[in-house]
């Protein structure tokens, strides 16, 4: 019995070892493999870090990407909520731009100074004569009376030219049926004549302007009253001006800039004007304008150069006013630009969102050039064929913040 029970643990013994040994040695090739594989990946990656560029380097890198861990997430729902837009920048032509601001005038016709004709008290013929008040061509606006005067007396004058008038009639009347039969000389005749027609232009002249309420003073220019020289119930002599009336249909921009650009001023291809209103940067041609002048000599008082611009007027100018102008010279250079909608600013430093994925965006910071007030020179920081957000940054910015983008309120709760 004994012998049958070593036999058995003996036989035990040989089977357990030889499958020891097995399971062993799939484990030490399994292991090898595995460690095989490794170096593989390894060699795999290396090759990816050594700028291979195969489609596999390039997928992880922007898979990479996409799971970085300074992504921001906006959705599509989020976009379409709010003035949202995504492009690739645009390499064009940049030239130098020079920025100052331009001064708001009327253009040359489309104002005028209305003047007193006669001396006397001036009364306006309204109470809603006021700067800015509407006026049609033609229109009284005030009243010059001179009743109780000794001089410079509108009745009396009529009056007076009225009796001269008539005496003048007379003798021309009576010259003119003797003339033929040379009673009167051809000499005499001439001069009654031109008496008689003086006569008849000062009579006329004061029947126009000059009724019992005194001398009507009427607006030449159909527009608005840009301003009031003299207040109601003055005395104002012969020529004083009474008021400025301006159409405003056009306006002129004069601005100055440093002798230094004196080159750049006969090679400006476009000027930019920002609207003083809405803010919003317009071109000259959309505004209907054009380039008038520019100056060939510096002023004496500043030492500037002065260019002169016209424009349409689109209701946001008013004259007198002050606006930021970008003047951009003609050039051959390119440029890799952006809308100045595009760039945030923190602490001086500038930078974009770029889209790494369909609703993914990373922060990247950029060196800015030149502006000519739409567009923005990038020197650094992105390329022509990354896609960025050009309208809403700041809503992705938000979104970083909080997550959760309000876009009735603008702003997150």
């Amino acid at each position: 019995m004994k012998k049958i029970a070593a036999i058995f643990v003996i036989a035990f013994s040989l089977v357990f070892g030889v499958s020891c040994g097995h399971h062993h040695e799939e484990a030490e090739t399994h292991e090898h493999h595995h460690e095989h594989e490794a170096e593989e990946h390894h060699h795999h990656d290396h090759d990816c870090d050594g700028h291979h560029h195969d489609h596999d380097c390039d997928h992880d890198h922007e898979h990479e990407g996409v799971t970085s861990a300074t992504a921001i997430t906006f959705t599509k729902e989020q976009a379409r909520q709010v003035d949202f837009a995504v492009d690739t920048p645009q390499l064009r032509p940049f030239g130098p731009v020079v920025r100052t601001v331009a001064q708001v005038q009327p253009a040359q016709g489309d104002e005028v100074t209305v003047v007193a004709k006669f001396a006397g008290v001036m009364t306006f013929t309204s109470s809603n004569i006021w700067e800015g008040s509407p006026v049609a061509k033609g229109a009284s606006v005030a009243r010059i009376s001179s009743d109780g005067m000794v001089s410079d007396n509108l009745s009396v004058m009529l009056a007076e030219a009225k009796n001269n008038y008539e005496t003048a009639k007379q003798n021309y009347e009576r010259a003119k049926s003797l003339v033929d039969s040379k009673i009167v000389s051809q000499a005499e005749f001439l001069e009654l004549k031109n008496s008689y027609e003086n006569a008849k232009l000062v009579y006329e002249n004061l029947q126009r302007n000059v009724n019992a309420g005194g001398a009507s003073v009427v607006s030449p220019l159909g527009g608005y009253i840009k301003q009031i020289f003299v207040a109601n119930g003055s005395y104002v002599t012969v020529g004083q001006p009474i008021m400025s009336v301006s159409q405003n249909h056009n306006l002129v921009l004069k601005a100055e800039v440093p002798q230094r650009y004196a080159s750049a001023l006969p090679a400006i291809a476009s000027v930019n004007i920002e609207n003083p209103v809405t803010h919003e940067v317009a071109t000259l041609d959309e505004l209907g304008g054009r380039v008038i002048s520019y100056g060939r000599a510096v002023s004496g008082s500043n030492f500037m150069l002065p260019v002169t611009m016209e424009m349409k007027n689109v209701g946001d100018f008013t004259p007198g006013m002050l606006v930021k102008v970008w003047l951009s010279a003609r050039t051959t250079g390119q440029a890799l630009t952006v809308p100045k909608t595009a760039l945030l600013e923190e602490q001086g430093n500038y930078y974009v969102f770029v889209q790494i994925a369909p609703e993914q965006y990373e922060k990247k910071a950029v060196t800015i050039g030149a502006d000519d007030g739409q567009r923005v020179e990038i020197l650094s920081g992105i390329s022509p064929k990354q896609r960025i957000v050009t309208r809403g940054a700041v809503y992705v910015k938000l979104a970083k913040v909080s997550g959760a983008l309000d876009p009735h309120a603008g702003h997150v709760h």
